[in-house]
């Protein structure tokens, strides 16, 4: 054969080896089999920015942990901003060291949360929280890597979002219209101002109060 043929040779094996996968893709196709894909989940170990179905100019963000969901949900860290702060600022403070440790923090925006905060601003500022965890439990069912903890949640506060914070610890119970229930906190965290060791901190914390951590 001379060295001319060759081409026309391996460019018709090549026809034949695609002609061949293409028929055994079908046959696995049309016998209700799949070939394996890899799993993607683009949100693992990022962060979300939401809005409140009832009210689309409350914004909250989620930092939602990579690896496998835990069966019972993710252990839950409810974190409140201190004045001058977003959600979006506390969600960026613990996004490295939620996501490592599988912690989901739910980070929501409170402009009822300033310097001279009342007890009608708090007021507000939970029925704020109470819809977005209900908005939350309701998107878990869409997207199960939302999924928080049945037990409840951890909350955290820095400055004026703790003092929020210690109020919430304080009140039980809460309820919505439609029955959807603010639990009481597992463990209400409280520091003077957002710092990288008050969120590390924060993080063991929330670990413990679900059983876990060091």
């Amino acid at each position: 054969m001379s060295n001319r043929a060759t081409p026309f040779v391996v460019f018709g094996l090549t026809v034949v080896v695609f002609v061949a996968v293409g028929l055994i893709i079908g046959l696995l196709l049309n016998s209700g089999l799949a070939l394996p894909l890899p799993s993607l989940n683009p949100l693992a170990g990022q962060v979300e920015r939401r809005v409140l179905e009832r009210d689309s100019s409350r914004e909250y963000t989620v930092v939602i942990p990579s690896g496998a969901i835990p069966a019972n949900g993710w252990p839950t860290l409810v974190a409140i901003h201190g004045v001058g702060q977003t959600g979006a600022d506390v969600a960026e403070a613990f996004q490295d060291a939620a996501t490592k440790a599988g912690v989901l923090v739910i980070a929501p925006t409170l402009p009822e949360i300033h310097s001279g905060s009342t007890e009608a601003d708090y007021e507000n500022a939970r029925n704020v929280l109470l819809v977005l965890l209900e908005d939350l439990q309701t998107a878990m069912f869409q997207n199960p890597r939302l999924s928080m903890h049945f037990l409840g949640q951890v909350y955290f506060g820095a400055g004026e979002g703790g003092a929020f914070v210690n109020w919430l610890n304080t009140r039980g119970l809460d309820y919505l219209d439609s029955g959807f229930a603010m639990q009481m906190p597992l463990d209400a965290i409280t520091v003077e101002a957002l710092s990288a060791e008050a969120v590390n901190d924060a993080v063991q914390r929330t670990l413990k109060a679900y059983g876990g951590g060091a």
